[in-house]
């Protein structure tokens, strides 16, 4: 499983070509969801974000050694709106979600 080549806009996405360089691959597709389904009824392998694949009991790790990409992630709120107390307490929630999850950072 892999990404649409020319809808890839962030490099970590690209771990497949990075990792086995220029093999066929059978199936493409945007929605991380949809390449988890896929796998999951038997049409290949993919990887996959530990939080995500971690809640699947029907999956099992292929590789000996973990296949490792880093992204990164901004949480951007305008500086007027951060003054909202109802925006600054989701805000805050969402950072400290990434903060305290192991899976996530």
């Amino acid at each position: 499983m892999d990404y649409i080549t020319d809808m890839i806009e962030i490099s970590a996405l690209k771990w497949l070509q990075d990792t086995i360089g220029q093999r066929r691959v059978v199936f493409r597709i945007t929605s991380p969801l949809v390449q988890l389904d896929a796998v999951r009824r038997g049409s290949g392998i993919g990887m996959f974000p530990t939080y995500l694949a971690a809640s699947e009991p029907t999956l099992r790790r292929v590789l000996a050694v973990e296949a490792r990409t880093n992204r990164e992630f901004w949480l951007a709120i305008h500086e007027e709106l951060g003054r909202v107390p109802r925006m600054a307490a989701v805000f805050d929630f969402i950072a400290e979600i990434f903060a305290a999850n192991k899976f996530l950072s």
